[in-house]
């Protein structure tokens, strides 16, 4: 097992102390377990501010590099959208 320093938020490290001392446990065994069960979740990107209006589309596929460089490259389309 490797053995790293971190530095951690003091109240984080309470928490895991807490935790640690309720469960009866050390504490590389609990950051492990929380480590472990963090990384196993899949991620997902949050964005603050970023709020779509209830009805609003984009009109263009936003994952598709591709598909919105055609429609920047489109003079007449960008004109109609307000751009």
């Amino acid at each position: 097992m490797a053995t790293i320093t971190i530095d951690v938020d003091d109240e984080v490290l309470k928490e895991i102390e807490a935790k640690a001392a309720k469960e009866n446990r050390n504490l590389a065994g609990v950051v492990n377990e929380l480590l472990r069960r963090d990384l196993a979740k899949p991620y997902k990107l949050e964005l603050e501010g970023w709020k779509w209006k209830t009805k609003l589309r984009p009109g263009v596929d936003l994952t598709s590099r591709e598909k919105l460089y055609d429609l920047m490259d489109d003079a007449e389309e960008m004109k109609r959208r307000g751009f």
